[in-house]
């Protein structure tokens, strides 16, 4: 029975002498979803979340979550950008974070993992990484609106939105004053619709767009009586900045693409244009890695992980730049990062001045 006793007594010892899986130092700060591995309906999954931890996948249960550690087992939490208050309890085998419920983290080579198998024939294993920004201005990036934008003092654009914060509607307006397109946006648990109303021609066109694969996003082209005129391939290889490539077909053929490269850490990129087979046009962007003023009006679908604005634009075609559409641009921004004000200024002389207003 002593013996029993003793072997017991040192099984306690050694469990208790156990170190924690991290510290709480370790752990201080605001780590935001930054990929999701797995696979979700059979459907091989690999994806890349935004800088508000955000991904547009639809059959995942936690697809957007920012947690900011603040110390001796108090949290902040957001899912959507609604914001809570939570615990933690680090432990020798993980960590137990306890939001709207309590789930088990692993931690390792600075990376905080969940992997979590509620959804049928999905096993997502959920990975957070360590963000230099706060908590609030992670918050306050993600739900800024872009509300309208002014060009030489005129009303050149008007954003709407629902009460989910997707985009309503957009209405763009010519350089007299006149309404020119209005587009109205809905949405289905798998799809984003757009009517697209060329309002002075009357003309309609609709398009949808919808997850094709993990990898790749599908816009349809309809006309006014639903039948397909042609559709695009958005193909998201990730690379932390947007597409790699997009293709237009029209009759099942490859009509035209654009071939986009990218290169330091603002995502500055070129754009090859190619059709039937031709190269037409190369674009070059230089960004500011500033938030984008339009993050909030562009599609979920689409994934765009923000590239922010364009400071200097050359476009050349036939082998010489295009001065009318090549420009290059100042802003002005907010306390945080977004552009409240741009110069742009053409290289065949002209100068247009844009302001932009948010919610």
């Amino acid at each position: 029975m002593n013996k029993i006793f003793l072997f017991a007594a040192i099984l306690l010892m050694i469990s208790c002498g156990k170190d924690p899986v991290t510290t709480d130092e370790e752990l201080l700060g605001t780590w935001v979803l930054n990929n999701v591995e797995g696979s979700c309906l059979s459907i091989p999954t690999n994806a890349t979340a935004n800088e508000t931890g955000c991904i547009d996948i639809p059959t995942l249960e936690v697809n957007c979550s920012i947690i900011e550690f603040k110390g001796e087992g108090v949290l902040s939490y957001a899912y959507n950008l609604v914001v809570g208050e939570g615990t933690y309890e680090i432990l020798e085998d993980g960590i137990n974070i306890c939001t709207d419920r309590c789930l088990s983290y692993k931690i390792e080579n600075t990376r905080l993992t969940l992997q979590t198998g509620t959804i049928e024939l999905c096993d997502p294993l959920y990975t957070f990484a360590k963000s230099n920004e706060t908590f609030d201005n992670i918050i306050a990036k993600g739900q800024k609106k872009i509300r309208s934008i002014r060009k030489n003092g005129s009303l050149y654009r008007d954003y709407n939105y629902n009460l989910d914060g997707t985009l309503q509607s957009l209405l763009t307006y010519d350089n007299s004053g006149n309404l020119h397109t209005q587009e109205i946006y809905t949405y289905t648990p798998i799809s984003v619709d757009r009517t697209l109303t060329f309002v002075q021609s009357g003309s309609v066109r609709k398009y949808t767009y919808y997850n094709e694969a993990p990898d790749r996003t599908r816009r349809d082209r309809l006309d006014e009586n639903g039948d397909l005129v042609e559709y695009r391939l958005y193909f998201h290889t990730p690379n932390d900045c947007w597409v790699d490539r997009i293709e237009t077909y029209r009759d099942e053929q490859l009509s035209s693409f654009f071939q986009y490269t990218y290169a330091g850490e603002n995502c500055d990129y070129e754009i090859s244009y190619f059709s039937n087979g031709n190269l037409q046009s190369r674009t070059t962007n230089i960004n500011d890695g500033m938030p984008y003023f339009g993050q909030s009006a562009t599609l979920d679908i689409l994934r765009y992980e923000g590239i922010g604005n364009i400071t200097s634009r050359t476009v050349v075609k036939d082998n010489e730049v295009d001065n009318n559409g090549s420009f290059n641009a100042i802003f002005a921004y907010d306390e945080i990062g977004f552009p409240t004000s741009e110069t742009r200024s053409y290289l065949d002389g002209k100068v247009d001045l844009y302001s932009y207003l948010y919610e």
